[in-house]
């Protein structure tokens, strides 16, 4: 499944994404989350800044996913990469349980838009679980759309404070 999530802000790209990138936004966003999030580390290699995070969610698992994954909460390492310029960082995510069957990864942007900016997210979801996977990838996709909507409104109060 393919997903591609826009939001819009009133304020200079670079800006936005500076200030999204920020130590104080990040521990305030996670802070209303529903994510326990753990830097695994940090490291800059060949021009790019890589960020390796543990990521929790503390909803529980739909019951049919649950039993399909053996856990009750999905659990996933997430690797960002920054690179030195642009505003265009690639992300990675690999489950903790049934890696071998979830490809996700995608791209996460702020670009220029008539009247301020864009936050435009794509990637794919692919779960190769037999019977199951397209359901499993529909609730996924359903809770990303959410998260990065509730992410959006946290953001557009945080940037109204902080940018001009």
């Amino acid at each position: 499944m393919d997903f591609e999530l826009r939001h819009t802000f009133p304020h200079d790209a670079q800006a936005v994404w500076e200030e999204l990138l920020t130590e104080a936004y990040e521990a305030a966003s996670n802070a209303q989350s529903d994510l326990d999030r753990v830097v695994l580390g940090v490291e800059e290699r060949g021009g790019e800044r890589i960020k390796r995070t543990r990521v929790t969610s503390r909803k529980e698992l739909p019951g049919f996913m649950a039993k399909a994954v053996g856990a009750k909460h999905l659990s996933y390492d997430l690797e960002e990469r920054y690179p030195a310029t642009g505003r265009v960082m690639h992300w990675t995510v690999r489950p903790l349980v049934v890696p071998d069957k979830v490809d996700c990864s995608g791209t996460f942007e702020v670009r220029e838009a008539p009247g301020g900016c864009e936050r435009l997210v794509k990637g794919r979801i692919s779960v190769n679980i037999r019977f199951i996977g397209s359901k499993i990838e529909d609730a996924i996709g359903a809770e990303l759309r959410a998260g990065y909507a509730r992410t959006a409104a946290f953001a557009e109060k945080w940037l109204a404070q902080r940018l001009p």
